[in-house]
């Protein structure tokens, strides 16, 4: 028995009549949702927006598939109220097929979606192919039935698009010098940038920062050329106006990742665009002029004829909202030169400022406070089976806080300090460099930034509470204590609600470890602990135990045991305290560790915090140059290893230049022969390539060897093999505080070992090789030498006296 038996006769009739409808209303009415609030995700933060994009993106793609199986199966009859009717819900499938395609504010609710590109291209087919047999399956002669192709051809150019944006958002092709070209063109347009047009030249820096340095792909082996270019620089700009840029080169990132607008934004788009909105619109008038009259009378036409209507509102709403986006303003400035163009910057870019971008909010979670307020919900005993207690406590517990401009002006500057201590290495310190800065490299403090990441994000953000209460009850009024405050809260909020952003995998261990000591200490003072402020004071005053009891030591785990908390929060709070300059110090630590989370979390996870409303954490990871464009991955075009016999090749061939002439300084000694060319000219180009000099590159080096180096094995690569340069160059970077996982060079491995003529001396590509037929030899000759110098026959060199016991001629 059918689950649809169990209901009424009457619901089971109305069902049966008017249930495509129905689900046909319902599906129309989620894509309202998604293109409403698709993509205010980004400035709006919360629970409650993503919840409701989340459960309007899932769904509207399960109720079109139930609707296209219901339409497979409706009765085709040849009476002509039924074909008329028949008809109509066949109209249905192609409009259907429009709503799939979803909006242009959404394509993907998660960075996982762009990775089924190819899953979505092959239920784009299928459902094409739905589609296509529906409409067969109902086509008359009628005029009707004419207007499918229209509106077949719209759905297919909108789902077409949804799925060439998710299959490009994360496609790396390598660049080529034709790209490389287009974007040395790019100081022209800021030289021909209207000077009285305001807010253009950051929204133009910050696309050409997005679309050269790509941080949004993990493997992007981006040039570090760009880098060095002035129009890319963001040094000299105030901290409001670097903030401004890399808000707008974050929401360039979510544009790509989670939207149409790369695609839309295109010539190819705007094509596409002018196809499917025309194809709509002919539908419609056509459908208008077919049922003139039959629009009240016919509950079939009028149902269709608001669907229409529907889908040409959302179709001319998401037009008119195209001028109002920074992809608009950069196709305006590459054809500022065209009619009209000028006139609609002078009005856009101005306003481009007052754009919502991102949440300009700041997540906040104290752990003083949330074991403060330890109360149970209701249902809190099925919760906690359920393992949702600690997660709905740790939702309640978090605030968001304003942006403060004083903290953007302290993180601007404390990450150029960074920058400086960390000169071309990788950050990673975390807190090392800044308690050095200010003189506190000392055994009262260095051992708080050497324990584990997430045990010092701990410790630091008790102890900043402390002297937090301590400093606040002494009237001592200073804006950084606020910012310092700001910073800590945010950490928190990352290792309670965050942990994969910080890649730790003991940080939830680490956090109920510290939430279970902070609640026994409060627990055994109930009577005098009422807030935060007695909590720290009584903390940084009171002798805590130095070993906890027998009970409590069997509870910890591996990474806690051994680790008293409290006291390690406690002793950092008193060192802290003796210094007068304590929050200059406590800002820049947390500074510092941000920067060494920022450097460390995968491009993927900064990418998925861009949906929740951005974030400080992703705000440096696009305004300190290398950290989200994968720090590590940059370095295999920054710091090569010497890979052997590998650059024993070919030689390079120069082409002479008359500005070029050779250096006298002393030539290496373990070189057979080096030439060294100088650069006198004033040149206005630069290497596209990435090269490692501690100074400044002034010298192109090109070294010759001769045939003989290669000749036999003891001159080799000095003695070492390809894979003892592998395991030196990534040893060095594991001293450098490098993962081990991230010293690897994978387009080495499996790579085919190249083999050298023991005629010519040159190498050998596989296509070319002749194997040598004495017995017991493994030798290689070129085909070509092995012809001609050894009088081989049928590409096999002969037995015979041509060939020296060496097998060299």
């Amino acid at each position: 028995m059918l689950l649809l038996d169990l209901l009424p006769g009457q619901l089971r009739e109305l069902w049966n009549t008017w249930g495509i409808y129905m689900l046909a209303l319902v599906s129309f009415s989620l894509q309202i949702v998604l293109t409403l609030f698709g993509s205010r995700r980004r400035y709006i933060p919360g629970i409650r927006i993503r919840f409701t994009v989340w459960f309007a993106y899932l769904l509207s793609g399960s109720v079109v598939k139930i609707i296209m199986g219901k339409l497979t199966t409706i009765q085709v009859k040849h009476t002509e109220q039924q074909t008329i009717t028949t008809e109509l819900m066949a109209l249905l499938a192609p409009l259907l097929l429009v709503q799939i395609g979803n909006p242009d504010t959404i394509t993907a609710y998660s960075i996982e979606d762009n990775r089924l590109g190819l899953r979505q291209l092959l239920s784009l087919l299928f459902q094409v192919g739905v589609v296509v047999y529906i409409l067969i399956r109902c086509w008359t002669n009628s005029p009707l039935s004419l207007l499918y192709l229209p509106t077949f051809l719209a759905g297919i150019i909108k789902y077409g698009e949804s799925v060439w944006a998710l299959k490009s958002a994360l496609w790396n092709s390598g660049l080529t010098i034709e790209d490389i070209d287009q974007e040395e063109n790019a100081l022209a347009l800021f030289q021909k940038l209207s000077e009285d047009i305001t807010g253009l030249e950051f929204i133009l820096k910050a696309y050409y920062r997005f679309n050269c340095l790509k941080p949004h792909l993990e493997n992007w082996l981006y040039h570090p050329f760009y880098e060095s270019l002035s129009w890319m620089s963001i040094d000299a700009y105030s901290a409001e106006d670097v903030f401004r840029i890399t808000e707008t080169e974050l929401g360039f990132m979510y544009d790509v990742l989670y939207t149409k607008a790369p695609i839309i934004y295109s010539w190819i788009g705007c094509i596409l665009r002018i196809i499917s909105f025309s194809s709509l619109a002919f539908t419609l008038f056509g459908f208008t002029f077919l049922f003139k009259k039959g629009f009240m009378s016919h509950a079939d036409v009028g149902f269709t004829y608001s669907m229409l209507i529907g889908a040409i509102i959302l179709e001319v709403y998401q037009i008119l909202l195209l001028p109002f986006s920074d992809w608009a303003i950069i196709e305006m400035i590459k054809h500022h030169d065209k009619p009209f163009v000028m006139p609609c910057l002078r009005v856009l870019a101005p306003r481009s400022h007052k754009w919502k971008r991102w949440s300009n909010s700041l997540a906040q979670f104290n752990l003083v406070d949330f074991c403060l307020h330890d109360e149970e919900f209701k249902f809190s005993r099925i919760l906690k089976f359920r393992g949702m207690d600690m997660k709905i406590r740790k939702q309640y517990s978090r605030t968001r806080v304003d942006f403060p401009k004083k903290l953007k002006e302290l993180m601007v500057q404390e990450m150029k300090e960074v920058d400086i201590e960390r000169g071309s290495k990788p950050i990673t310190q975390r807190g090392q460099w800044a308690l050095q800065r200010y003189g506190c490299l000392n055994p009262d403090f260095k051992w708080s930034v050497k324990r584990d990441f997430d045990k010092s994000i701990t410790i630091w953000h008790i102890a900043t509470d402390i002297c937090y209460h301590s400093d606040v009850q002494c009237d001592t009024s200073n804006s950084q204590i606020e910012m310092s405050r700001l910073l800590s809260n945010y950490m928190m909020y990352l290792l309670a609600m965050r942990p994969h952003m910080l890649c730790s995998t003991t940080a939830k261990i680490i956090f109920e470890h510290a939430c279970t000591k902070f609640l026994t200490f409060l627990r055994t003072r109930q009577s005098t602990i009422k807030d935060e402020y007695e909590a720290c004071r009584i903390l940084s005053t009171e002798e805590l135990a130095a070993k906890d009891s027998d009970s409590n030591r069997k509870k910890e785990t591996m990474v806690t045991s051994k680790w008293h908390v409290l006291k390690d929060a406690q002793r950092l709070a008193r060192n802290l305290m003796d210094k007068e300059n304590r929050w200059v110090i406590i800002s820049s630590v947390w500074i510092e560790m941000l920067c060494y989370a920022a450097s460390n979390c995968p491009a993927d996870h900064h990418a998925e915090q861009l949906k929740r409303g951005f974030g400080a954490k992703s705000i440096i990871g696009v305004a300190h140059p290398p950290v989200l464009a994968g720090i590590h991955l940059c370095w295999y075009t920054t710091s090569m290893p010497d890979l052997g016999n590998l650059s024993l090749s070919a030689s390079l061939t120069l082409t002479h230049c008359p500005t070029l002439k050779p250096l006298n300084d002393p030539l290496p000694p373990d070189l057979t022969s080096v030439q060294t060319l100088d650069e006198v000219c004033d040149w206005d180009q630069r290497l596209r390539f990435p090269i490692l000099h501690k100074g400044e590159v002034s010298d192109v080096r090109v070294l010759r060897r001769s045939r003989g180096s290669l000749d036999r094995p003891k001159k080799v690569g000095n003695g070492k093999s390809l894979e003892d340069h592998v395991k030196a160059w990534a040893q060095k970077k594991m001293e450098l505080g490098l993962p081990q996982s991230r010293c690897s060079l994978p387009f080495l491995i499996g790579a085919p070992k190249m083999a050298e003529c023991l005629v010519c001396h040159d190498c050998i590509y596989p296509e070319e090789a002749v194997l040598c037929s004495v017995r017991g030899c493994q030798g290689v000759y070129h085909s070509q030498c092995a012809k001609e110098k050894l009088q081989a026959v049928d590409n096999k060199p002969s037995e015979g006296g041509s060939i020296s016991r060496n097998h060299v001629v």
